[in-house]
């Protein structure tokens, strides 16, 4: 039987930062001249019998592959996103400008709504973090990642390698080839990223935050504040990988095609050359599938059956107007932060972003029905049921 060898490009060059076996080296499409990354031991390969099946090589990255390897180019279906951080840009205001035009002023609400109603920080943890920080992060993203996924009814395979890269990225981080961005709502992580750095490349990889948030648009600040550390720190691509998501869509000024390269010695045997050409069609084959979003049939199919008796995680409730303001004076002001009232994080902050108003204004009165409350900004009033 002859010898294969899987790799996934990307992942080696982002979480490992080498290249796959058999390049020698990588160079940026635009900068032909510079060597990102070389391989000095691709020479020793010639000794193995067998081929080298190397997956999702993003096509503004341009492979050498050793000379005594021949090499089948097959398109994937499945394409990349990124963000192509030109020297015009002197702040993220530059680029969403000019990215996203008449709806640059919905992006940049969104940031100030946020900090306009809590007390917010931004840090980028990179090239120290103490164990009791990095363990506390994890987690928290672990459980953001896990409802998100739950309200998506979706399987999300970065949970399912979860011990692995706990184990891996506490070194990357102090070594500065990673870095964890957290947005902090009065010290409490709401919003969490997990990134790789290779060079000038910023790889944004998992990222996930409090559904009791969502109406605040989570997923575009943390983009927004990391793409603006990325300027300002002189990186040239902000990297957001595969995934066909509307996000992922509109924030990119470079979607590209990812490629799947076969690598085989030119003086292989028989049985290596045979089993070299029906990969070729097997993978030919499963990207044509692809194009026909069969993929997506079986994967619905295996989300539902995952997610078969699953209950929703989001807090369902329904809001009625309240105008008796006089009641009030007989109802106990609560302290909404306790965890008996864990639940009602979700509406009130609705509620907060629907008046931009700062939480330190806000009142929860408890009425005498168990599932009901009554929320208070001023001269504005909105009583909420629990459901």
């Amino acid at each position: 039987m002859s010898f294969k060898e899987n790799r996934d490009f990307f992942f080696d060059l982002f979480e490992r930062q080498v290249i796959s076996e058999p390049i020698d080296n990588i160079v940026h499409v635009e900068q032909p001249e510079i060597v990102l990354l070389s391989n000095i031991d691709s020479n020793d390969l010639m000794k193995r019998k067998g081929y080298y099946s190397l997956k999702s090589i993003p096509r503004y990255l341009v492979p050498s592959f050793n000379v005594n390897f021949k090499t089948k180019r097959i398109a994937q279906f499945h394409q990349g996103y990124s963000i192509k951080i030109n020297d015009d840009y002197t702040s993220v205001d530059d680029y969403v400008t000019a990215q996203f035009k008449k709806k640059a002023r919905e992006i940049r609400r969104y940031v100030k709504r946020l900090e306009m109603c809590f007390d917010i920080n931004y840090k980028m943890h990179i090239g120290t973090i103490s164990k009791k920080e990095y363990d506390q992060l994890f987690e928290a993203l672990r459980l953001m990642l896990q409802e998100r996924f739950i309200q998506k009814k979706e399987i999300n395979d970065r949970l399912l390698e979860w011990d692995r890269l706990y184990k891996i990225f506490f070194a990357l981080i102090n070594e500065n080839k990673a870095s964890i961005f957290v947005v902090y709502e009065s010290g409490k992580p709401i919003s969490i990223s997990l990134n790789y750095i290779f060079g000038k490349f910023y790889f944004n990889a998992i990222a996930s935050y409090n559904l009791d948030y969502s109406k605040f648009g989570l997923g575009n600040v943390i983009i927004y504040k990391q793409l603006d550390w990325c300027i300002h720190n002189s990186f040239k691509h902000y990297e957001m990988g595969r995934g066909d998501y509307d996000y992922k869509r509109r924030w990119s000024n470079q979607i590209y095609t990812l490629d799947h390269f076969l690598a085989i010695p030119k003086r292989s045997n028989f049985k290596s050359t045979q089993a070299f050409r029906i990969e070729g069609f097997k993978i030919q084959f499963f990207e044509f599938l692809r194009s026909k979003k069969l993929n997506l049939i079986y994967n619905n199919i295996k989300n539902k059956l995952h997610f078969l008796n699953t209950k929703n995680v989001e807090t369902e409730y329904v809001y009625n107007p309240y105008n008796d303001e006089k009641a009030l004076e007989n109802m106990k002001i609560i302290n909404y932060e306790q965890n008996d009232y864990l639940k009602l994080m979700k509406p009130i902050n609705d509620f907060l972003f629907s008046n931009s108003a700062h939480k330190s204004l806000l009142k929860v009165y408890k009425t005498p029905n168990k599932s009901e409350f009554i929320l208070a900004i001023k001269n504005k009033f909105q009583k909420v049921n629990l459901l």
